[in-house]
């Protein structure tokens, strides 16, 4: 089945999809909560659940008889690995979210970060100034001395993963969160998307996250 949009978006069209169940075929209904999470976008979260599914539907199962709803449920609850809920960056100072209000279907298709350190930063480690993948940026913040959850977070955003359509930004897909620590380590983090629309076309935008803060020039007599 296609994804469609999410229920609460308007002006978007809806199609209607009829699907052959078997019988005696188990029904798995669930909301966005089981499958989201600030580690990973929605489609990671759902292609997870279909593995798990079809793993436990294997091995629950005994002859000839259908895997316990039970035993089923609890286990789809195990997609969301501990931790993913917990310990959450509560007092971050810097966010950043993605969303789409053009109004058409928007996919990513090729993500990359760029991190600079401040003077703070420099002195713990030197890291990559060009343009990295997720797992690089994510060991070049590591070497800064910083934590997952505790004093940043940074979406992994995979390829094919709808952009939400909205212009309200608490409803769009969360990049990035900072605490202070980060800002005092980071000078310059940019993130490039390139997203793909519905007819293919391809289109780049880099995001400035954050910039050194300005420092006025000092005064001149005249």
């Amino acid at each position: 089945m296609l994804p469609g949009a999410p229920h609460r978006r308007r002006r978007v069209g809806f199609e209607a999809v009829e699907l052959d169940a078997p019988a005696g075929a188990t029904l798995l209904l669930y909301t966005d909560g089981l499958v989201e999470s600030r580690a990973r976008d929605v489609w990671t979260g759902i292609e997870m659940l279909q593995e798990r599914l079809a793993a436990a539907a294997t091995q629950l199962a005994g002859p000839d008889q259908p895997s316990p709803l039970e035993a089923i449920c609890d286990d789809m609850l195990a997609v969301l690995a501990p931790g993913d809920r917990d310990g959450e960056l509560n007092d971050s100072l810097r966010t950043v979210s993605l969303v789409n209000a053009g109004g058409g279907r928007a996919v990513i298709h090729f993500v990359a970060y760029r991190i600079q350190t401040s003077p703070t930063g420099s002195g713990i480690a030197v890291i990559p100034s060009a343009w990295v993948s997720w797992a690089t940026a994510i060991e070049s913040l590591a070497s800064l001395g910083l934590n997952w959850d505790d004093d940043y977070f940074l979406l992994h955003l995979g390829s094919g993963a709808a952009v939400p359509m909205t212009n309200v930004s608490r409803e769009g897909m969360e990049l990035l969160a900072l605490g202070s620590k980060a800002l005092e380590r980071i000078s310059v983090l940019d993130i490039r998307i390139q997203v793909i629309d519905a007819l293919g076309d391809i289109y780049e935008r880099d995001l400035q996250c954050i910039r050194p803060v300005s420092v006025p020039a000092p005064a001149r007599a005249v």
